[in-house]
């Protein structure tokens, strides 16, 4: 990540999907496994305890990717054209928008259900509702995503950096010229 501040977006992203990912764990895993384990020993707060588990899990999933959020941004330096065109394919790819946008309904909705449900006490509860619904959100863009109704950008990377002062040099070695997609790796500031 340069000095300047650039490369927050990617950060942002990490830590995002780390929550995202740490939903789904605690969901498909750790909120089974905890209720299981509760009902066994005949506990009679499973169901409160395994939605506090998903959130917990949540938030372990936030420490992973702020971690490697961390790596990415600051363990290695990339150059800046490379930084601007990793946070714009992310700010502007159709599917990444739509997943958030499935995520945030799910989290309100759950979070508001939950705390209206729990009298607006309990915060450990509530974060766990959230952790719910941010993993029903992922579900429901995973279920009904269909690739072909995401439009591609046109012209890949020169059309994106050209506009920002980076030029862009294609290396030509067979006399082709290179894909769009693999611009990024030949872009020159």
């Amino acid at each position: 990540m340069s000095d300047d501040g650039k490369g927050y977006v990617l950060l942002a992203d990490s830590v995002n999907r780390g929550y995202q990912g740490g939903s789904l764990v605690g969901v498909l895993g750790v909120g089974p496994l905890v209720a299981y384990r509760l009902a066994r020993r005949g506990d009679v707060n499973v169901l409160r305890e395994s939605v506090i588990a998903c959130g917990k899990s949540a938030g372990v999933g936030i420490a992973l990717g702020g971690a490697s959020g961390i790596g990415v941004s600051y363990g290695k330096k990339l150059p800046e054209h490379e930084i601007y065109y990793r946070e714009h394919r992310l700010l502007h790819n159709a599917g990444v928008r739509r997943r958030e946008l499935y995520v945030v309904y799910g989290m309100s909705f759950a979070a508001s259900a939950v705390a209206a449900v729990s009298g607006w006490r309990d915060v450990q509860l509530i974060a766990g509702g959230a952790a719910i619904g941010a993993a029903a959100g992922v579900l429901a863009h995973v279920a009904t995503f269909k690739e072909d109704s995401v439009t591609a950008p046109t012209g890949g990377a020169r059309a994106v950096l050209a506009p920002c002062g980076f030029e862009i040099e294609a290396a030509q070695s067979d006399g082709k010229e290179p894909a769009q997609d693999d611009m990024h790796l030949l872009i020159e500031p």
